[in-house]
Parts: C-alpha cells; structure tokens; sequence
C-alpha cells in the first residue's frame, strides 16, 4: 500500500565484519546507491550507516515484494564480502507501514545499542541529507524523514529517555574503567576527532587520565581536537611509524578497513618503556583494529561485537521509559497511516468524480440517440442541465460529504489518541505486526 522498504544488517543479527563489509565508503557511496536504486528498480533510496547497523530505506511506486531484494542483496555485495558468507538470517527487511514504525524507533533511539543515545539523530540527519544532496530521494520519503526527527524529538521531550547523558562511547566506559582500576597508570590514545571520541576524551578527563594524545589524518586537526582537552595533538602516519609510549587505544574512524595491524601492536608494544599490556578498543565500522593483535600476548580487544551485551542489561532499568517512548512511536505511525489515506483519497475521489461526468455524458448521448432521439434540443438541454448539475452534484456531494467525515474523525482520533474504527482497521490489515511472515 505505501511502497515502503527496509533492508538492514545488525550486530544484533550478523557479526560486526558483515556490518562493516556493507558499509559503503564515502568517495563511491553515491554512485553505488545510484546503481542499487537503479538494479532494484526504486524510486528513492536513503542510505544509513552507525556503529552498530547498516540500512537501506527506500520507495517504489511498483515496489517488488521485500523478501525478494533481500535476496538479491548479497551479490550487489560480492565484492566487498570477499570471503565473508553472507546468509539470508544474517539480514532483515521491513515492508510497508513496518518501516515507518521502523524508522521512527530508530530515530527515538529505541533500537540502539544504548538505549536513549543522543547521536542516532544526527547520523539520521546526515544519512537524509546525504541522500537530498545526490538527488537519491523524493516526496515519500522525504515526508517519512522528516516526520522522523519529529517524532524523536517528541520521544525525547515527553519521556525521561533523553536524560542521561549516555552515547555508543558509553558502552566503551566499564571496560576501560576495570583496565584503569587493573593497570593504574594509563596512558591513551583516542584516534580520530568525531562525537564519540570527544566522549572519550571527556571520559578520561573525568576518571583523572591525564596522558592522553589526541590522533588524526592530519597533525593540525589533530591539535585542534586535543586543544579542547588539553592533550596532545598527533598525525595518524607519526602515531603509526613511530608510536610514543601508550597502552590503551581507543579508536573510531570511519577508515574502510582496519588500521592496526599484528605488526602495529607488536611496534606499540615495544615502544612501551616497560613491556606490559596493551588494550584496543575498537568503536568503528567497518573495524579499525584486525583480530590478528590478540595473537601477541598481552594484547586484548574489545570492538561493538563484543561490547554489545553490556547494552542488553541496561535496557530492564529503564522499561516504563520505554513502554512510554514506544506507546508515542506506535500512535505517530497510525497518524502517518491516517495522512496517507487522506493524500491516497483525494486524487480517488476526484478520479471517480471525473468517471462519473464522463458516464453520465456517455450514457445522454446513448439515451438521445436511442430512446430519446425525436426529442428536441430544448428538452435534451433541460435533461442534461438536471442530470449533470443538479442530480450528479448531489450525489457526489453526499459522498465527498461521508468521506470528508470519516478523515476528519481519523484526524481527531489520532491527534487526541482514541482509536477510530477506521483508522484501527487500516492499521491492523497494513500495520507493523509481530507475527508477519515473509514468504
């Protein structure tokens, strides 16, 4: 009914290597949504990309069942898989009035690792402009996006879900703590200068590590980012080749493949003025640091495959927030759902309006040139005038008059939260429901 599609890949359904091979870089992204958009046979398409999942949005005005692209997916992605095997449980797709309930979740934060972080807003955004800038998006989904971030900002502004200050970075905080409270003297390294790297910084600050070295692409960004902490600002290459005595890295960039290498380790290691251990923390995807560091003794990792089930936890401690947050998803998507009928209705009824002038003139001309046909101008005027302007108006205006009843109590009903008969109905036949199979 709404030609809405989702297709995505998790930590919750795939590894966190999967997550990462679908992840298109940034140099090629447009042109390969382009191609995606052009091969499934879309309309419009919204690329999003986080920590933790990889989605692709999209309408079509004839879309082809979902199951069925979901399908063809892994060998647009054959590529870049290589040897990685993706199967058909490691991905999941949305259908219709599914993916505006989908995205509305997502946009409120309640389908994050950390539920109630504030940075999936900003990524949304990113992810809905990026597709407005290469001209992959239109009127459906525009309307779809832009109810979004209402609806997120609503969550956060009429339940307690926006406030704590928690971020993706909030799940790096246990085990960083429990390597503070291990080793004592730490000496760290954040890579790269974005949100969640600023979290970190502030993290060390707060548990009173203060030999931190702030490491980027470029020397100069790198010191702006560390000036805001009062750290050290290093080259990404330097930090590299020639590595300063550090023992915990934490890293979030948005590299396509992994940085740190066996070999890195092993130089970081014996940079250490007394060899001991060295911990990764790894915040990105695709990831920053290959599996091969844990090969060297001394070495640990943690990336967002791992540290995911610190997030499952916390989710218990905050149900009423939750069950608030989701009650406000679901009414929004029953509005939307009432919105579509109404934009759906218009352009119907004026198509049977226009049906219906073209019958009655169809079925006249029958009548005079048949039953009629010895009657004169006048009385076939006089027909004619009674028939389309007098009888045909009435009836259409009694219809209009019942539709335009049925809108307006699905537009009070979803804006004050009763259920309406109608809207109800619509929402059980199309709507988001647990127990829908895909064939």
């Amino acid at each position: 009914m709404l030609g809405l599609g989702l297709i995505g890949v998790s930590v919750h359904s795939a590894p966190i290597e999967l997550v990462g091979a679908l992840t298109l870089k940034m140099d090629d992204r447009a042109e390969r949504l382009t191609a995606l958009k052009k091969e499934f046979g879309l309309d419009e398409i919204v690329y999003l990309a986080t920590c933790n999942r990889v989605e692709f949005i999209f309408f079509a005005r004839n879309l082809e069942p979902v199951y069925r692209l979901r399908k063809k997916l892994p060998a647009f992605f054959r590529e870049a898989l290589g040897n990685l095997r993706l199967e058909g449980a490691h991905l999941y797709s949305r259908e219709g009035l599914e993916v505006v309930k989908h995205v509305y979740s997502v946009a409120s934060s309640l389908d994050s690792l950390v539920i109630g972080e504030s940075q999936i807003q900003h990524q949304i955004r990113d992810a809905f402009s990026f597709a407005e800038e290469s001209n992959l998006i239109g009127d459906e989904l525009r309307r779809l996006f832009q109810n979004a971030f209402r609806v997120g900002k609503k969550v956060r502004r009429q339940t307690d879900l926006g406030d704590k200050r928690v971020s993706m970075a909030t799940l790096a905080h246990a085990p960083i703590d429990r390597f503070i409270a291990e080793v004592g003297e730490v000496r760290a390294a954040i890579i790269g200068v974005g949100p969640m790297c600023s979290e970190l910084a502030l993290h060390f600050s707060e548990r009173g590590v203060t030999d931190v070295k702030i490491v980027s692409r470029t020397k100069v960004r790198a010191e702006e980012a560390a000036s805001q902490f009062g750290a050290e600002g290093v080259g990404l290459v330097d930090f590299i080749c020639d590595p300063s005595d550090v023992n915990l890295i934490c890293t979030s960039t948005a590299a396509p493949h992994a940085i740190f290498w066996k070999a890195d380790a092993e130089r970081i290691l014996g940079a250490q003025k007394n060899r001991g251990r060295l911990m990764f923390v790894d915040l990105a995807v695709p990831r920053d640091v290959d599996d091969e560091v844990l090969e060297i003794e001394g070495v640990t990792l943690e990336h967002i495959g791992s540290l995911r089930e610190l997030a499952e936890p916390g989710a218990e401690h905050c149900e009423k927030t939750i069950d608030e947050a989701n009650t406000i998803v679901v009414h929004e998507t029953k509005k939307y759902l009432a919105a579509h009928i109404e934009r759906f209705l218009g352009p119907l009824f004026q198509m049977s309006v226009d049906g219906a002038e073209a019958y009655v003139d169809f079925g006249l001309d029958g009548l005079f040139s048949t039953k009629l046909k010895d009657l004169g101008e006048s009385g076939r005027g006089a027909i004619r005038y009674w028939v389309t302007e007098k009888l045909l108006p009435h009836v259409l205006h009694e219809t209009q008059r019942n539709i335009s009843r049925v809108l307006t109590q699905m537009r009070s009903d979803s804006d004050d939260g009763n259920p309406s008969p109608v809207l109800e109905g619509a929402f059980e036949a199309v709507g988001p429901r647990a127990d829908r199979r895909e064939s």
